[in-house]
């Protein structure tokens, strides 16, 4: 779930940098965008998803996740 909110938000993220009248890339041509908007997808899923799973997973077994809802992250199964 963490990587599809964190492809999700890079989704947006090239959208908006691609195709709003405010983007910074709004003059390239469609290829490059859509490359650009690709490589957002998978550098957010990786990073705003990915690593944020992996830091959730990592503080509930040091114990700091004690008294919130995802205390027990570290035991729960991958897929």
């Amino acid at each position: 779930m963490a990587l599809l909110a964190g492809g999700g938000a890079g989704l947006m993220m090239g959208l908006n940098d691609s195709f709003a009248p405010w983007g910074w890339n709004i003059a390239y041509t469609l290829d490059h965008k859509l490359v650009y908007i690709a490589a957002c997808v998978i550098g957010c899923a990786v990073i705003a998803g990915g690593l944020s799973w992996l830091a959730t997973r990592a503080l509930a077994r040091t114990g700091a996740l004690s008294s919130f809802p995802s205390r027990s992250a570290d035991s729960e199964p991958v897929l």
